[in-house]
């Protein structure tokens, strides 16, 4: 796992390794505005054979273009591909839309019409792209934000930078391999990576001037995300959670167990809950997830992370990685990502514990709210050793990837008076029929719509 802690690109030398050049598929997002042709003729000129020139532009601003808009449009078509699309308020879906459009052997260049880049951004690009090892999947560039009228725009000094927020490191490079994506509908980020790097030179640094109206909408989009949840899971497990506890939070102790917690955000089915003020307990085997979720949760005293291999008995066991991506992580003999014939396997000796003997010392005598297993094929033999001991979460949800654990699955819980509440994809959603008010939780839940 490559992560943004190495040094920056101005401190090591940059030069092409005997590759040929990398195809980027540039893309600006537009709306039409007239200062949206200053970046696309200084991208114009950089041009060459690797380099493919896409408009994204806002199908509402298209239809309803004015004349100005319309010579835009039409001056953009002369050298630029188009592609329509209608964000809808949803910003990480409209980067996202644009992506099925590109050459799939290259890389994806990210940029805003009211973005400006340096006169060798695209040779420099190249370079930083041949010179990097093939464990970095995305670039995050510098950007400096600087503010005022657009027709006056500061001279920027790109050796020493100021500006709001600088360096503002954004997401805006990427391979596009069909996993790395945006997510988030105001101020989106990126997701999916494996390894990530910043590329802190002055060349690669991109300006970012706005006017007070520019400004102006920006907090108020940023005031709307702040008063939304935001969600993190793979199969919108948060998402549901979310709708149950808005009626019963009331219901349920504070308190998640995450088996298999893999990545701080991606796919994560606690950080939802987490963010909501829940304690935590995080168990992860992956060496360099567990280094993520004590860095990202080092200052949080209501997450606990643990380092461990979690199996229905103790005993020595082999864990296996996949470089592909993490989620084909898995137990010799059960889920190894070989069988997925994905990327360099890695081979970790462990020695395995049970799930009960972290979770109740834990707990402490306290009730466990949600239970979340997913732990690639040892789901079920795991919860049946959790219920045995004694453990009763109030909400358990477990991954089923084939017919044969959904059948197991329910066997168990249905044994042990749990109810069957919502099947999301690749998860099953239970809840202890004890509960006073579980009938009416699971007749609400009916009514989530999976979308």
């Amino acid at each position: 796992m490559v992560h943004a802690r190495n040094p920056p690109l101005s401190h090591c030398r940059i030069e092409a390794r005997g590759r040929g050049m990398t195809h980027l598929s540039v893309v600006m997002l537009t709306f039409l505005k007239r200062y949206s042709l200053q970046l696309a003729e200084t991208l114009e000129a950089q041009q060459s054979d690797d380099v493919e020139l896409v408009a994204l532009v806002d199908a509402k601003a298209a239809a309803g273009a004015d004349d100005d808009q319309r010579q835009v449009l039409h001056r953009l078509m002369e050298r630029w591909r188009v592609v329509l699309h209608d964000p809808r308020g949803n910003w990480g879906q409209h980067r996202n839309s644009v992506l099925p459009h590109l050459s799939p052997r290259g890389w994806v260049v990210m940029l805003d019409d009211d973005e400006r880049v340096t006169n060798s951004f695209l040779e420099r690009l190249q370079a930083a792209i041949a010179w990097a090892p093939p464990s970095i999947e995305a670039f995050y560039l510098p950007r400096i934000n600087t503010f005022g009228s657009l027709e006056e725009i500061p001279p920027v000094d790109w050796l020493n930078p100021t500006g709001l927020a600088y360096p503002d490191l954004q997401g805006r490079v990427f391979r596009n391999n069909g996993v790395i994506r945006y997510r988030g509908r105001v101020h989106e980020g990126l997701v999916g990576w494996e390894g990530i790097f910043p590329l802190m030179e002055p060349s690669l640094t991109l300006l970012h001037h706005k006017t007070e109206d520019m400004q102006a909408r920006s907090n108020g989009l940023w005031q709307q995300r702040e008063l939304e949840p935001r969600f993190y899971s793979q199969c919108l497990e948060d998402k549901f959670l979310d709708f149950v506890l808005t009626r019963f939070e009331d219901d349920f102790s504070n308190t998640v167990v995450e088996l298999g917690a893999g990545h701080p955000t991606e796919l994560s089915n606690s950080r939802y809950l987490i963010e909501r003020g829940w304690t935590a307990l995080l168990v992860e085997a992956n060496p360099d997830l567990v280094d993520l979720l004590a860095v990202e949760y080092r200052y949080t005293g209501a997450v606990e992370v643990c380092d461990a291999l979690v199996a229905p008995d103790q005993g020595q066991a082999q864990f296996h990685t996949s470089s592909h991506h993490w989620a084909l992580s898995g137990v010799d003999g059960v889920s190894q990502p070989e069988a997925h014939g994905e990327g360099d396997v890695t081979v970790v000796e462990r020695i395995a514990v049970t799930a009960s003997s972290l979770i109740t010392p834990w707990l402490g005598g306290r009730r466990l709210g949600v239970l979340v297993v997913d732990l690639e094929g040892l789901d079920t033999e795991v919860l049946r050793e959790v219920l045995l001991a004694g453990i009763r979460p109030q909400i358990v949800i477990v991954e089923a990837l084939t017919h044969e654990s959904r059948v197991a699955q329910e066997e168990l819980l249905t044994r042990y008076g749990y109810s069957f509440v919502r099947n999301l994809a690749l998860s099953n959603v239970w809840i202890d029929g004890l509960l006073p008010r579980s009938g009416a939780a699971i007749a609400l839940a009916q009514e989530f719509i999976y979308a």
